[in-house]
Parts: structure tokens; C-alpha cells; sequence
């Protein structure tokens, strides 16, 4: 406590005198909140387990299991993989094919991903064209919720969590309403912008931005990894250069030269998802395979064949194994054309077991590693697309785009 103390107090000097170190959470509360940002990650691991299998002579691939774990968790995700041939051991793979069972959306990186005056994503907007004959939105409509965004609102030291309106009207009017007093402060720079880990200390975790109401006692915190800063800390905005003026900038793993404004976000920086398809790489990479490699969805019902061509976009945590951009599943569901408000719209293109069992159909997902150097940096829907069946074409063969594919789907059944 002392320690926590001293931290404050110095942090408190640095952000204007005594007077700013009262303004800060009395260190009690800060301790409290330290583990409900985000607990430790404990060690996570990719794990390929050679299967006795028959080897088809077209898909020429080799079978494997792959798990994906965390240590403390009881049930570790398992997949249905081929890796091109392996060596020895452990695998280190550079192509690899997995039949999945779900394909969650991604919203991250558009932009309307989330907007501070719409909390649940359920904002609705009318469609029109602008003077160039663009269709853009009138109305305030985030295509995700604040869940997603890394953004903290404490009480003290509990969590302000925002309840769903349908099932707790009342309580989530009530907390929307503190957060519209709240923000215009942090938008109008009224309340300093601090460095949480300067604050909290070695526990406290890094890339986090605390403002505090004193008077409400209320602490906001924002995550730069998903909305970057400004060059004095405050949350980006999209501003004028923008169809969205006043939604968070939110980032991507995968990053593209921008122009740079002078507050320091960058706009363009990040991959748009409902533009550009990608895939969510666990951990960043998968053997061999990194962000900016091409990734192909297959999507197979009955006698149609979609593909859907794609990049690894985005990194996610390693245990999970099954996330790709709206425009990724848009493409594998065949609803390019569906218009796309707000988070119900978003959710719509979630490819569950349940989906996949009603269309009787089967997902794989290709990861061809060593392929991003061939987008040579241009990460637009065509370039993607044109590199992609040239990548596909590739590593089929030059044979029927999905002969191959199909010959690697018959070796994975049991």
C-alpha cells in the first residue's frame, strides 16, 4: 500500500501538483481495479498432433490435431487440420487447412465500429448518397457495443457494466445517461489524461488511459491496442477526412500507410472489414504463417461452392480459432448485397454449428503462409482478391480452383 502510495502521489507531481494527486482514486480503489482490466494471461500454446490417415494423392497434405490451449483451461480447442508435409517435429507448418465449426464477425477497424453515443451498437441511420453519389448513413449507428472496445467504466472500484435495454430497460438507461455526462469531459479535454500504469504500478496492465471523475467518482479507461491515442492521450476520433465524423478510430493488427493528422491518429491506418476480407490469426501466426498472408474461406453446400478471399487481417488470443471480417462472411454466406446498419446486422453474418448444419454445409479455412509479400502492401478488396486466386491457382495446381480443396475435405472425413 505504501509503495502504491508513493506512486500516486509522484504521479500526482507529474500531472500538476498536489492538487492534480487528489483528483486521482484513492489507492485502495486503484488496487481494486487493477485485476478487473485484464487478468494475466497465462501461457498459451499451438499444439500439432500427427493423426493416422489416409493420404489422398491430389490434396497432398499431411492430417493433424491441432489444439489450441491456455494452461487453467479444463476443455482445450481442438480442430481437424492438414499441414503441408512435415519434416520432423514439432510441425511447423506454412500451409494449412482446418474444417471449422463457427465463424464470429469481426467489426474492428471499420468506421463505424463504435461511437460514444451509441453504447449497444443498436443505433439506427437512414441510407442516402452524398454529392459524389456515395452511399453514406444519417444517424448515429456503431456496428458493436462497448463489450467489445476495451473500454472500463468504474464506480469506485466496481464495474460499470452496460446491461442489454431488452432484458434491463431501466438500469441500462441509467448508466447510458452517466456515460453521456461522462464522455463530453473526456472529449473536451476538461479531465486529464493518465497513464494507468504510471499510477498503478508493475500490476497495473500497460496501453491503458484512465480519466476520473472526481465529483461522480467515476473512471473511464480506454485500451490504445483497440482505440489509439492521440499524442496527448485522449481516444482518437474520426474527424471531417471522414463519412463517419465522431466514431472511435479503432485499430487492426495489420496496418497501411496513412496520412498522420496533427493530434496523431492516423484514419486510414487499419483494415476496414466491412470492405476488405480477413481472417483473425490466434496469436498473430500459425507456424509459419503471419499477418498479411492470404487466407481463403471455403464454404461448401449441397452443389454451391463459395469462396471467399481473404487475408489474415487481425490477431486474436490464441485459444480461439474461428473469427473473420464482415465482408470475409459476407462473401461465404453469399450477402454482399445485405446493407449493414448497426450490431444486429453484424451478428447476422455469424456462421454458427447451428447455420452449418441447417445449410448442411462445410467451412474449411486455407492459411498460406509466405504469401504477404506478394500483396506488396496493397491490401484493397481487388488486390486481395487478384493475389489470392493467383495464391489458390498456386497451391491447386492449376487444376479446377477447387479440386483440390474438395480432395482435402474427403481425406479429413472420418
Amino acid at each position: 500500500m505504501r509503495r502504491l502510495s508513493h506512486t500516486i502521489f509522484t504521479a500526482g507531481i507529474f500531472l500538476g501538483g498536489p492538487a492534480a494527486a487528489q483528483d486521482l482514486p484513492p489507492p485502495g480503489v486503484i488496487e481494486k481495479i487493477i485485476p478487473q482490466l485484464q487478468e494475466p494471461l497465462r501461457p498459451a500454446r499451438i499444439v500439432f498432433q500427427p493423426k493416422p490417415a489416409k493420404t489422398d494423392a491430389l490434396c497432398n497434405m499431411q492430417s493433424f490435431e491441432m489444439t489450441l490451449e491456455r494452461d487453467g483451461k479444463d476443455k482445450p480447442n481442438k480442430y481437424s487440420v492438414l499441414l503441408n508435409p512435415q519434416p520432423g517435429t514439432p510441425a511447423v507448418p506454412r500451409q494449412m487447412l482446418a474444417v471449422i465449426h463457427r465463424l464470429a464477425v469481426d467489426a474492428d477497424g471499420a468506421e463505424r465500429a463504435y461511437h460514444p453515443e451509441d453504447v449497444h451498437g443498436k443505433g439506427t441511420c437512414t441510407r442516402k448518397q452524398d454529392s459524389r453519389g456515395e452511399e453514406v448513413l444519417s444517424g448515429i449507428c456503431a456496428l458493436d457495443s462497448f463489450a467489445s472496445s476495451g473500454i472500463r467504466i468504474f464506480d469506485g472500484a466496481e464495474r460499470v457494466r452496460f446491461p442489454s435495454p431488452a432484458k434491463q430497460p431501466k438500469e441500462s438507461s441509467e448508466i447510458v445517461a452517466r456515460w453521456k455526462k461522462f464522455w463530453p469531459l473526456i472529449r473536451d479535454r476538461k479531465l486529464p489524461s493518465i497513464d494507468f500504469k504510471q499510477i498503478g504500478g508493475p500490476l497495473a496492465p500497460d496501453g491503458y488511459r484512465m480519466f476520473y471523475w472526481k465529483e461522480q467518482k467515476l473512471a473511464a479507461f480506454f485500451k490504445a491496442a483497440i482505440i489509439p491515442q492521440t499524442k496527448d492521450g485522449y481516444p482518437c476520433l474520426r474527424g471531417d477526412e471522414s463519412r463517419y465524423p465522431g466514431y472511435f478510430i479503432t485499430a487492426t493488427t495489420l496496418t497501411q500507410p496513412s496520412h498522420v493528422r496533427d493530434d496523431g491518429c492516423a484514419p486510414t491506418r487499419y483494415i476496414d472489414p466491412l470492405e476488405i476480407p480477413f481472417f483473425v490469426l490466434p496469436g498473430g501466426s500459425v507456424g509459419t504463417a503471419q499477418i498479411g498472408d492470404i487466407v481463403i474461406g471455403f464454404y461448401k453446400t449441397g452443389g454451391t461452392e463459395r469462396i471467399a478471399f481473404g487475408i489474415a487481417g487481425d490477431a486474436g488470443p490464441i485459444e480461439q480459432f474461428g473469427e473473420g471480417s464482415v465482408a470475409f462472411n459476407q462473401i461465404l454466406l453469399g450477402q454482399t448485397k445485405k446493407p449493414v446498419i448497426n450490431i444486429d446486422d453484424v451478428n447476422s453474418f455469424h456462421i454458427s454449428s447451428e447455420r452449418l448444419k441447417a445449410d448442411t454445409a462445410t467451412l474449411a479455412i486455407l492459411v498460406l503462409g509466405g504469401t504477404k509479400q506478394r500483396l506488396n502492401g496493397d491490401y484493397s478488396r481487388e488486390n486481395v482478391e487478384k493475389v489470392g486466386r493467383v495464391e489458390l491457382a498456386r497451391w491447386n495446381g492449376g487444376a479446377d480452383m477447387t479440386a483440390r480443396l474438395n480432395a482435402c475435405l474427403r481425406q479429413m472425413k472420418p
